[in-house]
């Protein structure tokens, strides 16, 4: 799944480029909405085929969203490793959001670059997501997806630091270009470890609810982050507040450590 996101980031960024130089933003938004179609047409079609068809007297229970997503929140209040990864990605995608924000305010302010060079340090880090997805598929064999979570917020959040505070020893662009890749890297792990702690512990049959639950507080939460990081830029500096949105990963990597432990489908 990493490998798979990450490639399509990294080809699609020269793509969406190449779309705007031929066919122009309405073409652009054109094509983009076609992808989503595309997209919806192939998951209508992925239906496990070892399915019985229903039959006409046998409809299949029409699905209420509110009332399983309130199951999905139920699962999860009562798996505490559930609640747990439901807190730190809730963090995690508030800190996103400040991210996605403040990030292009501080390569135009802090290191004079132009578009190019934010479209390009926007786009590297998908390098580091192939290389953590290929990576990620040996370290899940040796450690725990408690350390993959930990470890990866712990590491997210120290690459951020020193990126966010290096612009007064250093603006060349190529090294952000590195940090931004090896930014990707733990980005992956932190993301692998999540899903895996969440298949572990969840009951199958609620799985799929517990993860739309648990989506729902993280775009709600990078929502949030994407308002904050807009007032919080009228009154303070912009490298503070990105220190501030690094420390939130080092305290998901903390949080990551001190709660993951698991518990077993049975114990639910």
């Amino acid at each position: 799944m990493a490998v798979s996101d990450n490639l399509s980031r990294l080809i699609g960024s020269p793509l969406g480029g190449l779309a705007f130089a031929t066919v122009g933003l309405p073409g652009v938004v054109a094509i983009d909405a076609a992808s989503y179609l595309v997209s919806a047409a192939l998951v209508a079609a992925s239906r496990p085929s070892e399915l019985p068809s229903p039959s006409l007297s046998d409809p299949l229970p029409r699905p209420h969203f509110l009332r399983q997503w309130a199951d999905g929140m139920s699962t999860i209040r009562r798996v505490r490793p559930l609640s747990a990864v439901t807190g730190i990605t809730t963090l995690a995608q508030f800190s996103q959001g400040i991210f996605l924000v403040l990030f292009i305010v501080y390569v135009v302010q802090n290191l004079g670059a132009a578009d190019a060079e934010v479209g390009l340090l926007r786009g590297v880090q998908a390098i580091g997501g192939v290389i953590g997805g290929l990576l990620t598929g040996l370290l899940i064999k040796r450690f725990a997806p408690r350390t993959l979570v930990g470890w990866g917020y712990l590491v997210f959040g120290a690459i951020s630091l020193l990126t966010w505070n290096l612009s007064g020893v250093t603006t060349s662009i190529w090294v952000y270009v590195g940090l931004f890749i090896a930014v990707g890297i733990p980005a992956v792990a932190t993301m692998s470890g999540m899903i895996t702690i969440v298949q572990r512990v969840t009951p199958p049959e609620a799985l799929g609810r517990v993860f739309a639950s648990v989506t729902t507080f993280g775009g709600a939460a990078q929502g949030a982050g994407l308002l904050v990081a807009g007032l919080l830029a009228e009154h303070l500096d912009v490298v503070t507040i990105l220190n501030g949105q690094a420390a939130v990963y080092l305290l998901c990597g903390v949080l990551g450590l001190a709660l993951l432990g698991e518990r077993r489908r049975s114990a639910v």
